[in-house]
């Protein structure tokens, strides 16, 4: 069998509770340079290493010049755009690079349920353990992301969703017990499952996370004291 070098995260949930800010945390603690496709502008800033690019044209120059910075100092470069073409331009760069992590935000609005096996995004998925690429989504319902997408998920989050069609894609691939905490569940509060460990049972671990305002802002306060010190 052979070892898989990558880590691929899965959020689903309704807006307003709470994806964009475990999307935030996730990025700041994430330990390697990163590419971010910002749908929505919710990324602020946060410290000289974290870029903002309009298009991928400029993205890929700058890495053209700057790619070994970019590494080294583990850089956040935030491609903000809506336009599906550079989507794909994203993930045809990420997969050109070597263990960085991918962050698409509300990956539902470039690619559904049916993913073609010509896609960049098809390679990330079921080839870019080779890169060592570390996939990170989001994604509004759950039910109309890509299977490709979620049969290789190693952690999920979870939380509110409102469509019967959502209901039904979680109580079937994490049951009703998921399913039903999912209808209850309180803003900036996720079920987290873990595909990579199993219980006794033979089930997965389930467990609790709540982000909160004052984790995002304390996580931010220690990010500029780490550059302050590195300057």
């Amino acid at each position: 069998m052979q070892a898989k070098f990558n880590t691929f995260h899965t959020i689903m949930g309704k807006k307003g509770y709470g994806k964009s800010s475990l999307c935030d945390i996730l990025l700041i603690l994430n330990n390697r340079p990163a590419l971010i496709l910002d749908t929505t502008n919710g990324f602020p800033p946060l410290g000289k290493n974290r870029l903002f690019f309009d298009d991928m044209e400029e993205l890929n120059l700058y890495l053209q010049l700057h790619y070994k910075e970019f590494i080294s100092k583990k850089q956040q470069l935030i491609l903000q755009t809506r336009d599906p073409e550079q989507f794909e331009e994203l993930c045809i760069t990420a997969y050109k690079c070597s263990k960085i992590s991918l962050f698409i935000d509300e990956v539902d609005f470039y690619c559904g349920a049916s993913l073609s096996k010509k896609s960049a995004f098809y390679d990330i998925i079921h080839t870019g353990r080779h890169q060592e690429i570390d996939l990170y989504t989001a994604s509004r319902r759950p039910a109309n992301i890509s299977r490709d997408l979620t049969s290789q998920t190693d952690i999920f989050y979870l939380t509110m969703t409102t469509e019967n069609r959502d209901f039904d894609y979680i109580k079937q691939a994490f049951g009703e017990d998921v399913s039903d905490k999912i209808k209850t569940i309180k803003p900036f509060h996720f079920l987290v499952i873990d595909k990579t460990k199993t219980n006794a049972d033979g089930s997965n671990p389930i467990n609790l996370l709540i982000t909160k305002k004052e984790q995002l802002e304390s996580i931010y306060r220690l990010n500029l004291k780490k550059e302050s010190k590195n300057d």
